[in-house]
């Protein structure tokens, strides 16, 4: 029998499971991930294991795919354990992160993690808005539009199938409707692929139901927030859409997910100059920042138990 070292935490949906426990071979993270988000266990939407000895603190989920939720739980754990801090003069909390599918660490943000700290401990289940920032080079991503309203967009560690729902709105029975869009784009042998349906609420706010499959544990969820849905999201509304703000601004939306709990994408375009001689093709990836954020709450911690045959008790 394994006793691991677990914490729950609620990214403003998307249940996540971490793992405290390094020693654990990557191999067995798939099936120790399904075990521990059975029903009949600690149940999740998703499980990752985190080792907070490495530099930097390291997050690798169960198929070693990339998961904005995941790395936003980090932050929180690491701002709680005072492992992040203050710059000069500032209220947040900085630090940085690695994660499975990324190459490259994460600058981690916890807002007013200073100014609440200044009251004391605090409470295991205070909720901090935490946020994860990328920077993305041209061709460290794509956005590939296939049909009216179809957008797939490729990022390291996973792929999004984005739909607009005043085209195609979403089904009843997301999960099956999503395994068939999956097999229609060739996308089944894909690590990690979201289908994610979304529609515009009112200027700058939008809503997105997201069913993200990870191969490596062949499971299939309906997922009740969806972190990398929404940057998937930000990234095609800035190049597709047109609604790159004047010029100097950044592109800021609110993304409404299925919890109703909102996540918050602020993104900027850097300039790059093409080759001489060459012209941009129609939906190529562009250099940009962005920055993906939102609450974060503790749930429990403690220690789970599974049996060697990898069954719950």
């Amino acid at each position: 029998m394994q006793n691991l070292q677990f914490l729950k935490l609620n990214p403003g949906g998307n249940p996540t499971i971490l793992v405290t426990a390094p020693q654990i071979p990557v191999d067995e993270h798939r099936e120790i991930a399904g075990t521990l988000m059975h029903p009949l266990h600690l149940q999740s939407e998703q499980t990752g294991f985190i080792c907070l000895e490495h530099a930097p603190p390291r997050l690798d989920m169960m198929g070693q795919e990339f998961c904005l939720n995941a790395a936003r739980c980090l932050a929180l754990v690491m701002a709680q354990a005072n492992r992040f801090l203050p710059l000069d003069g500032q209220d947040d909390f900085f630090g940085l992160i690695s994660c499975s599918g990324c190459s490259q660490p994460l600058q981690a943000r916890v807002k007013n993690g200073n100014k609440l700290s200044r009251r004391g401990k605090l409470a295991p289940a205070t909720p901090l808005e935490c946020f994860v920032n990328l920077a993305y080079r041209p061709g460290d991503f794509s956005l590939q539009q296939t049909a009216p309203g179809v957008m797939l967009v490729r990022l390291p560690g996973i792929c999004h199938l984005l739909l607009d729902e005043n085209i195609l709105p979403a089904p009843e029975n997301t999960v099956a409707a999503a395994a068939g869009w999956r097999s229609r784009m060739n996308l089944d042998k894909e690590n990690a692929c979201g289908v994610v349906w979304h529609r515009q609420e009112q200027s700058s706010v939008y809503r997105i139901t997201p069913v993200v499959y990870v191969a490596a544990t062949g499971s299939s969820v309906a997922e009740s927030a969806c972190g990398s849905g929404t940057l998937a999201l930000a990234l095609a509304l800035e190049s597709v859409q047109n609604t790159t703000p004047a010029k100097g601004r950044n592109l800021e939306i609110a993304v409404l997910q299925p919890s109703g709990e909102a996540l918050y994408a602020r993104l900027a375009r850097r300039h790059e100059t093409a080759a001489p001689g060459t012209a941009p093709a129609a939906h190529e990836s562009f250099a940009c920042t962005v920055e993906i954020g939102g609450q974060v709450r503790l749930c429990a911690k403690g220690e789970a138990y599974i049996q060697n045959d990898g069954s719950t008790l």
